[in-house]
C-alpha cells in the first residue's frame, strides 16, 4: 500500500474509540452526525477494536434508528472478552495442499507451486491490512468483521457450506455444494444423508479422536478430491474401501501409525 511503515492496530482507549466512531459515522454526509443515544453504548461494545469500530460505523452511515437498535442487540450478544478472541482466526497450515488437491489454482503442477503461489497471496493481502501475522510461525489471523465478509462470499457466491464453530449443524448442505467445511462443530458423529453431488472438498476438524464416520456419508458426496480429517484417527486403509476407485484422492488427517 505504499506505506514506509508498517504499524499494528492495538485496541484503543475508550476516547479514542469513540472519536474514531463518530468520524466514520460522519463521513457519509460530511456533517457532524446527529448520534441516537445508544451510539456510546454501541462504541463501546466495539471493546476498542479499529477494524471493528471501522466496520460498525460504517454500517450505521444515515441508517434509521431501528437499524442502530439491531446492532446494539448483535454486539451485547457478546461480552468485550468473547469479542477479542472472536477478532482472531487462524489459517489451516495445510492450506497449500487441500487447495492444490481441489485444483483451485490453474497451472499449479506440484505441491510445492501451490505452496509458493498460497504464500504470494498471504502476503498481497497482508499489504492490504486483510491479514495480520499470527502468533505462531506459520500461521495468520483476521478480524472477524473480514472473516464474516469472506464467509459471506464463500457460502453465496461459491456455495460452500461452513459450519459454525462451537455450534451444532442445522442444516445440512445443499445440492449446490461446491465444499463443506465443519470446523469443531457440536456434533458426536459425522451426519449422513449428505446429497453433494457437486463437493470436491470434505473438511472436518474436531478435538475428539472418537467422532463417528458412518461409510454412509459418502454415498451422496462421491466426486471428493480432498479429505481434511484434522483431529480424528483412523486407518488410511479405510478409505480404500471408501473409495476403491479413487487413484487421485488426497486425505489429510490425524492417523494412527499401526
Amino acid at each position: 500500500m505504499g506505506a514506509q511503515k508498517v504499524l499494528e492496530l492495538e485496541v484503543l482507549r475508550e476516547e479514542e474509540a469513540w472519536n474514531l466512531f463518530k468520524f466514520t459515522v460522519s463521513v457519509a454526509d460530511g456533517q457532524e452526525p446527529k448520534l441516537p443515544p445508544l451510539a456510546a453504548e454501541i462504541a463501546k461494545k466495539c471493546a476498542g477494536l479499529p477494524l471493528l469500530i471501522l466496520k460498525v460505523a460504517t454500517d450505521l452511515q444515515m441508517k434509521e434508528s431501528y437499524v442502530w437498535d439491531d446492532k446494539l442487540k448483535q454486539l451485547s450478544d457478546l461480552d468485550n472478552e468473547e469479542i477479542q478472541k472472536r477478532c482472531t482466526w487462524f489459517l489451516n497450515p495445510k492450506l497449500a495442499k487441500i487447495w492444490y488437491g481441489v485444483g483451485l489454482f490453474k497451472h499449479i503442477a506440484t505441491v510445492e507451486e501451490a505452496r509458493n503461489k498460497v504464500l504470494t497471496l498471504i502476503d498481497e493481502l497482508k499489504a492490504e491490512c486483510l491479514l495480520l501475522d499470527g502468533d505462531m510461525n506459520g500461521y495468520v489471523k483476521m478480524h472477524d468483521t473480514v472473516r464474516d465478509t469472506a464467509l459471506l462470499i464463500a457460502s453465496k457466491e461459491q456455495h460452500i457450506f461452513i459450519g459454525t464453530s462451537g455450534a451444532a449443524l442445522g442444516e445440512l448442505p445443499t445440492k449446490d455444494c461446491t465444499r463443506i467445511s465443519i470446523p469443531y462443530c457440536d456434533i458426536q458423529a459425522l451426519p449422513q444423508g449428505m446429497e453433494c453431488p457437486k463437493a470436491d472438498l470434505l473438511s472436518v476438524f474436531t478435538e475428539d479422536l472418537s467422532l463417528d464416520i458412518p461409510q454412509l456419508i459418502f454415498d451422496g458426496i462421491r466426486r471428493l478430491k480432498v479429505v481434511d480429517f484434522t483431529g480424528m484417527c483412523f486407518h488410511v486403509s479405510a478409505f480404500i474401501t471408501w473409495f476403491p476407485n479413487k487413484p487421485s484422492f488426497l486425505v489429510l488427517a490425524s492417523m494412527p501409525s499401526g
